[in-house]
């Protein structure tokens, strides 16, 4: 049985909906928390966005330390990613996977067989998003699963989907067969 485009349109853009909601959230696909990483890491000097700003003072505060690496300055943050994130002025405990918002706003569907795909529109983004979910991310191969959704919001759609069923089905009025239905 063929479902109408419309339909699975709309189921689509509701589990496009609740998938940015659960990021939004900071909730991976197992209803975990997000996290951002407290383990020490070095990075160049170069590049960071109001450096200066924060620099001394958090070099007081034991929060990072400097070394020279092939004549380049380097820094290491001595709380990990999170403490770069508030020491560059980003919440740590939220904002999850949007430092750029380019990879979630390159999510898209396609329809195909009664089957919604959520794919991306950019290969970079489809990248980024395979190092996060499959491969690992950063030298720790840290995952942040975020391709699908928590079983509460699979009940969500379900139930959203159930709702436009329920109003798209007309029964035939035949003198023969009753009972019988027609999605529209």
């Amino acid at each position: 049985m063929e479902f109408s485009r419309e339909i699975m349109n709309r189921i689509a853009i509701r589990a496009l909906e609740l998938l940015h909601e659960q990021i939004e959230r900071g909730y991976d696909i197992y209803s975990n928390k997000y996290e951002y990483s407290t383990k020490p890491f070095a990075r160049p000097a170069g590049g960071i966005v109001r450096f200066s700003e924060f620099a001394k003072k958090a070099q007081k505060d034991g929060l990072l330390r400097y070394f020279t690496k092939k004549q380049s300055k380097w820094i290491v943050f001595t709380g990990g990613y999170k403490s770069f994130r508030t020491l560059t002025g980003r919440n740590p405990n939220s904002d999850f996977l949007e430092y750029t918002g380019e990879m979630l706003a390159s999510l898209t569907h396609q329809i195909r067989n009664n089957e919604i795909i959520v794919s991306f529109a950019s290969r970079r983004a489809a990248e980024k998003a395979y190092y996060l979910n499959v491969a690992g991310a950063g030298k720790s191969r840290k995952f942040w699963k975020f391709m699908g959704l928590t079983d509460k919001n699979e009940g969500i759609l379900a139930d959203f989907a159930g709702e436009i069923f329920a109003r798209n089905i007309n029964i035939l009025q035949d003198k023969d067969k009753i009972g019988v239905f027609k999605l529209q």
